[in-house]
């Protein structure tokens, strides 16, 4: 054996993880590797907003909004954006394009010192932190 890699850090190593990239190659050199699961960084923020991610029977739905928002915007339920820093810009205006259909919420480095929260879509900063993440939910739905 040459050595063992541990997957920890912040959120779930599984889920939009840089460090899966790493792993793989780490694991093809011929290391041990051990996953370590953490708390999702999307339930974290659930967590820390006081709220639910879905109820009953809704839907949820987690997508990488780096890609382009459009088409999962239209997916029934809750929608969490995950990897938006880089294009929060375009997220905030397309967002801002379903005029008022949805509820938006942002936490932008969920329990860290620095940990910022943004109530409302208008107030989510035209630059975001890496470790941001918004919360999409139909306001049609009483909570």
């Amino acid at each position: 054996m040459k050595g063992r890699l541990f997957g920890v850090g912040p959120g779930d190593p599984t889920i939009y993880s840089t460090y899966m990239y790493i792993h793989r190659i780490v694991k093809a050199k011929g290391y041990e590797t051990t996953i370590i699961s953490g708390i999702p960084s999307f339930c974290a923020a659930a967590a820390r907003m006081d709220d639910s991610l879905v109820d009953r029977a809704e839907e949820l739905h987690v997508i990488p909004s780096s890609y382009g928002i459009e088409a999962a915007l239209n997916y029934s339920g809750t929608k969490i954006l995950m990897k938006s820093a880089s294009g929060i810009s375009e997220v905030k205006r397309t967002l801002e394009e379903k005029d008022g259909n949805v509820n938006v919420k942002m936490i932008e480095n969920c329990g860290m010192p620095e940990e910022r929260i943004y109530e409302r879509i208008e107030d989510v900063p035209e630059q975001a932190g890496y470790y941001s993440l918004l919360i999409v939910k139909e306001s049609k739905k009483e909570r």
